[in-house]
């Protein structure tokens, strides 16, 4: 039976000596014992680990750690929303922001001491970081030694030694910044410590609550990260999930956002960040927002406000993820912040999306409402275009596995881009002997081409433009019978089937997603773009040797009867 451990620390002024108590569970019996260092009773091998944080006007949610041996101490910014891990050096960082900034009543800052520790180690890859916050930067390089965290620890422990830290983060009550996301965006790709520790928890997880019952922002309790499993003191028993994007950010699919009156049906994603203290959508929707709410724009702020005394009249911002609601009330997205004049701030903020990044940003706004469970180990992923199983990518040779035995070249028009000549397009009685370019880009989710030629496959399939989705959509049950689309090449045919280009993204109404994009060349940048609708129906080869694309039919092509 495994067993599993509480860590309690205390939180509010006593931030530098913290007492923790551990408390086993086993079966129905509690029983509590102190241990001022870590878990050191076989009992422990497996354990759920609690880390209360404190909240500054909850811009950082901030948990201990200690770092080297003997251990050095340090309050760390807990963020989803990033994967990297880093404390300042003493001896590099010198200037004012790694000193605390030129505040009053400043932060100081803790250092590590290298010299200190007799479990440091250097990286021996000499590595790097730079890690844009704000218009500054955090610099500094790669080292190792023993983290704990709580009742955590891990011996080799990769993390970045500043030298020096940019200007925002200088005024700010942390010593360090410790991500939560995964590896994948992490530089080098370096595990963060959580990742490295799964094998102690009890289930591979972790769950953030955070404390709105207590008015003292500055530094007083801000609520519990608990690593290992479920916070079943201060969530709900019912839990419901939504499945990845990725693993690289916390990010989800958003099915449907509104507010009062208005409603959006496109599809758009968000990203869980606890290291975001307001909710952040796109400009567009923002302004619907203010104005659902009647906010006002105060020059002295430089924020938007809405009288407190009136968030009892406003609507709740609902989103829709995997077809259930989730509601944001005017308490938790109107912010008494002591502006005064009796106005409270708006905790929305606007942002553009340049395609690659979010649309939303769940931050603090909406993790006040809704306990919010990381699962590490599901990912909470689906089988199909969810964040699952992608493919495979092989170096070195061919996928004898995955693809067609008979493969077939074209040579690339320049050694720049993967780029090809196109001599034929077609689909149903349209054809063009145009002669175009294509490069064959696995950046890109669709098959991209002319605005004319898309035109006329959008004739073809008789697609209809969808404002609720702002896409071209089809009948899903009339992929059977449309045409394919067929480009010519080195006079081989190469199909590209309505199931790869008519693509199910979970619309509803029984549409399926037209997977092409009409675009704009101006003579020096090719015309087709070969995404991933084409790659899905073709193994491609990239023959940097010969310079040369080869194509295999792919043997899991999807074919509908």
């Amino acid at each position: 039976m495994k067993k599993s451990c509480k860590v309690v620390l205390t939180s509010s002024s006593s931030i530098l000596t913290i007492q923790r108590q551990n408390i086993f569970y086993q079966g129905a019996r509690i029983l509590q014992c102190n241990l001022i260092n870590s878990c050191i009773n076989s009992s422990c091998m497996h354990k759920i680990w609690i880390q209360p944080f404190l909240d500054y006007y909850d811009g950082f949610y901030l948990a201990n750690i200690t770092l080297g041996n003997p251990p050095q101490p340090f309050t760390m910014a807990l963020d989803t929303g990033s994967s990297d891990f880093w404390v300042i050096e003493h001896s590099k960082c010198k200037s004012e922001a790694c000193s605390g900034g030129n505040l009053v009543n400043k932060h100081t800052k803790r250092h590590f001491y290298p010299e200190q520790s007799t479990t440091f180690r250097e990286d021996g890859q000499g590595r790097r970081f730079s890690i844009r916050y704000g218009k500054g930067r955090t610099t500094g390089r790669y080292v190792q030694d023993y983290i704990s965290f709580g009742s955590l620890y891990f011996e080799n422990q990769t993390f970045g030694l500043a030298d020096s830290i940019a200007d925002v983060l200088g005024y700010q009550p942390v010593d360090g910044v410790l991500g939560l996301a995964w590896p994948s965006i992490a530089e080098y790709k370096i595990n963060p410590p959580v990742h490295n520790m799964l094998r102690q928890l009890d289930e591979p997880l972790f769950t953030v609550w955070i404390d709105r019952r207590r008015p003292d922002f500055m530094g007083g309790s801000g609520g519990i990260v608990t690593f290992g499993g479920k916070d079943q003191v201060n969530c709900d028993s019912e839990w419901n999930y939504v499945p990845l994007y990725s693993r690289s950010l916390w990010q989800i699919r958003v099915q449907e956002f509104r507010i009062g009156n208005y409603r959006s049906w496109r599809r758009r994603f968000a990203i869980s960040d606890t290291g975001t203290a307001l909710l952040g959508g796109p400009h567009g929707l923002v302004n619907i927002i203010i104005a659902a709410v009647n906010a006002q724009y105060s020059v002295s702020h430089d924020m938007y406000v809405v009288p407190c005394d009136n968030r009892s009249n406003l609507s709740d911002i609902i989103f829709t993820m995997e077809s259930l609601e989730y509601h944001i009330t005017p308490s938790e997205y109107v912010l008494d912040l002591g502006l005064g004049d009796g106005n409270c701030a708006l905790g929305v903020f606007g942002m553009y999306s340049d395609g690659f990044n979010a649309d939303w940003i769940f931050g603090d706004t909406f993790i006040d409402s809704y306990c919010t469970l990381y699962d590490i180990g599901k990912g909470r992923r689906r089988p199909d275009f969810m964040g699952g199983s992608g493919g495979i990518v092989t170096f070195g040779g061919k996928d004898q596995v995955n693809c067609d035995s008979e493969w077939n070249y074209v040579p690339l028009y320049s050694r720049s881009l993967w780029q090809i000549r196109v001599q034929e397009f077609r689909i149903g009685n349209y054809r063009s002997w145009r002669r175009r370019f294509a490069i064959s880009d696995t950046g890109t989710a669709l098959l991209g081409g002319p605005h004319g030629l898309v035109n006329i496959i959008i004739a073809a399939v008789n697609a209809q433009y969808s404002v609720s989705h702002d896409m071209y959509v089809v009948p899903c049950d009339n992929r059977s019978n449309l045409s394919d689309i067929i480009f010519t090449m080195e006079s081989l045919e190469y199909h590209i089937t309505p199931s790869e280009y008519v693509l199910d993204l979970g619309l509803g109404d029984g549409n399926c997603a037209l997977g092409v994009f009409g675009m704009y060349s101006d003579g020096f940048n090719a015309d087709w773009i070969f995404g991933d609708t084409f790659i899905d129906s073709y193994c491609t080869l990239y023959d940097i040797g010969k310079g040369r694309l080869g194509f295999a039919k792919a043997k899991d092509a999807i074919q509908y009867n």
